[in-house]
């Protein structure tokens, strides 16, 4: 198990640093080094996504976040792979942290990220649902797709 963890700092100091940062670049990357047979379904999480107009009455919109990039490629990586990758938005905005809730700006009608589902109690909702799964799996339930 060691070597496990040691390996992953390997390739994180390795490629993180040199990574691509366009997204297509990363979904070329992708798409020449994975194994599409090997690939399992991937959920991506996040909480901090925003999408508002440039200004008032505007159908312009700026769309942000730190989470987008991340989970926009989880989302593509799902199509380009056909994993059925699931994208989740963790509503942070009931005083843990100062960020957008869902009423207030996070997607829009044309934007090319698509949020699966939320967790509207924020990190307690989100934390709940996987300590109930990872108790199911550890019981010995199927693993099952989102």
């Amino acid at each position: 198990m060691r070597s496990r963890k040691a390996g992953v700092l390997v390739l994180l100091n390795r490629h993180v640093r040199t990574a691509h940062r366009r997204h297509a670049d990363l979904l070329r990357l992708a798409q020449e080094g994975f194994d599409p047979a090997r690939l399992p379904q991937l959920v991506g999480v996040g909480d901090t996504v925003t999408s508002q107009p440039t200004k008032p009455g505007c159908g312009e919109r700026l769309r942000g976040g730190s989470d987008r990039g991340f989970l926009r490629l989880v989302q593509d990586l799902g199509r380009q792979f056909g994993t059925d990758n699931v994208v989740l938005f963790v509503d942070s905005s009931h005083g843990e942290v100062g960020r957008p809730g869902l009423g207030e700006g996070i997607s829009d009608p044309a934007d090319p990220l698509t949020l699966h589902d939320h967790f509207a109690g924020g990190h307690r909702h989100y934390t709940d649902l996987f300590t109930r799964l990872a108790a199911a799996l550890s019981a010995g339930g199927a693993a099952q797709r989102f």
